[in-house]
């Protein structure tokens, strides 16, 4: 589709620029490209059109002189324009990044920071002191945790926040690196939507529903990149246990049936025809996240966490 769109003619001043960006924009658009990903294919279209190439990395491109509307210049022009007109939407986003605990029978957002390298999580009381480098205090993470909180809970709780967090933290992880196929991203989106959904405090079907199209896609992704088929019509297609099996079947991974039973739910979850209550949503997405996890060890795709 990128090929279809055009600009003959090189701009010379600022408005014959936005003219052109301003139709390579659209057409981007219509392709389906979020703002985030547009600068690099825009470059790519105006090089191709109008015949124009420049080094724009490595150590001396900063320095390279800007003709005005030279070919260093005008592709310089194309990522400020976009930094201009979409600001932050040109932030990629980072997958998915949080999860809900449930704390004396109130479900909270804990919502994770981007950690290069060893992570440590753990659970402090204290929300006032600074950690720095891979030390993540899960209360700091909390939305709306105050300190009153913090100090109410009991040593056995402390104990079972960390534990579940280090599950979470670790599926999440797991979550965010399965690459090769499509489904993979979708995934990802169907993951947050089930936790916008926990925490939205009354949509415990679509939340269900959500964590169960999560699954469903990791399953059917697995099985693609692996050259095997899966079922893609009717009710074995939605059917978490089955892909589970077959998973098991032709990948070798053993996924716990326990799990996957939690997280199977019919169709008319979807459509309000089958009540969830909070508990049976709040399950399906532990489930998740414990078999995000057993999926990663399996794939030795998970690095322990202190």
């Amino acid at each position: 589709m990128e090929s279809v769109w055009k600009w003959s003619l090189r701009p010379a001043s600022d408005a014959d620029f936005d003219a052109m960006m301003s139709t390579l924009d659209k057409h981007l658009a219509e392709c389906g490209h979020q703002p985030f990903r547009r600068t690099t294919h825009a470059r790519h279209l105006v090089s191709v059109s109008l015949g124009v190439s420049a080094a724009l990395s490595g150590p001396l491109w900063t320095r390279a002189p800007r003709t005005p509307f030279g070919p260093t210049d005008l592709l310089l022009r194309v990522g400020e324009w976009y930094e201009q007109n979409y600001g932050q939407r040109l932030r990629q986003p980072c997958g998915a990044r949080s999860f809900a605990i449930d704390i004396r029978g109130t479900l909270w957002r804990v919502r994770l920071p981007i950690v290069f390298g060893t992570v440590s999580v753990f659970v402090d009381r204290n929300l006032g002191k600074d950690y720095r480098g891979g030390a993540l205090n899960i209360l700091q993470r909390i939305d709306g945790f105050t300190q009153a909180s913090a100090n109410r809970l009991h040593d056995e709780e402390i104990r079972r926040i960390a534990d579940e967090s280090q599950v979470a933290y670790l599926s999440i992880e797991v979550l965010n690196g399965l690459s090769r196929h499509v489904f993979f991203e979708q995934a990802r989106m169907d993951y947050e939507h089930s936790v916008d959904a926990l925490m939205s405090g009354f949509s415990w079907s679509k939340a269900r529903w959500e964590s169960a199209q999560c699954a469903e896609k990791v399953l059917k992704g697995l099985l693609a990149t692996a050259g095997h088929e899966y079922p893609s019509k009717g009710r074995a297609g939605h059917d978490i246990s089955k892909l589970g099996e077959t998973v098991s079947d032709k990948l070798g991974l053993a996924l716990f049936p326990d799990l996957l039973k939690r997280i199977n739910c019919e169709p008319k979850v979807r459509y309000g025809e089958q009540s969830v209550s909070p508990a049976e949503a709040f399950s399906a997405h532990s489930a998740l996240l414990g078999l995000m996890v057993f999926i990663g060890r399996k794939l030795n795709m998970t690095e322990e966490i202190s």
